[in-house]
């Protein structure tokens, strides 16, 4: 289970130079952090054990929930920031590489079901193209 002082940490990286986050992300961060500590070793972490903590930071004003999404109070701003340079060195890097790491899988994953799509949609183009001339041909 994470430490609360992780996820505040985390939270003040995700929400750099945004408001908003949410607890797949979150998961995601820690889950990278530990693949890229040692790719053989694969860690999960289960969900619930982030939402509690995050219920606590909605419980103490750092955090408000909105939908799907969490909103970072301006107290909360500070607070995590605080836990982020309470960290050393190293685990920054490994959180800042980790968060890098794991926005990029999450944009490939969306241009494979992106492109699987337009490969659909090319196929009944072409499909109907092909049917237009041989509409076509079958005039003359």
């Amino acid at each position: 289970m994470p430490k609360p002082e992780t996820v505040g940490a985390i939270i003040a990286l995700i929400t750099e130079d945004r408001d908003d986050f949410d607890l797949e992300t979150i998961k995601g961060v820690i889950e990278s952090t530990y693949e890229l500590i040692d790719e053989k070793k694969h860690v999960t972490i289960n969900p619930e054990s982030i939402k509690n903590i995050l219920e606590e930071f909605i419980s103490q004003g750092y955090v408000q929930k909105s939908g799907d999404k969490y909103l970072v109070t301006t107290q909360g701003r500070q607070v995590f920031k605080d836990m982020w340079k309470s960290l050393d060195p190293v685990t920054e890097a490994y959180f800042a590489g980790a968060y890098a790491y794991y926005e990029a899988k999450k944009k490939e994953a969306e241009n494979k079901q992106h492109n699987t799509r337009t490969s659909h949609r090319k196929k009944r183009q072409c499909q109907h193209h092909a049917g237009k001339k041989a509409h076509t041909s079958s005039k003359q």
